[in-house]
């Protein structure tokens, strides 16, 4: 049986470039392993004044979202 970091390097959408389908792939990996209930991947825009949900995982609900911006001034 592989391990959950074998699947992941065999994954379509990393070997594809698909950066937000694999982090979906990766951060349901993680709820799995980590027995999680969320994970999320978020970034800084070149500004350094706005921070980007790029994909969450709820693994209650099971759903992947994104797009949230939260401005560091608010």
């Amino acid at each position: 049986m592989a391990t959950p970091l074998l699947s992941l390097s065999k994954s379509k959408y990393l070997h594809e470039g698909n950066f937000k389908k694999f982090l979906a792939e990766l951060l349901q990996t993680i709820c799995k392993e980590s027995n999680s209930s969320r994970a999320g991947f978020w970034l800084f825009n070149s500004r350094d004044d706005e921070f980007e949900n790029i994909v969450s995982y709820n693994n209650i609900s099971r759903k992947i979202s994104g797009g949230v911006v939260i401005d560091r001034f608010d």
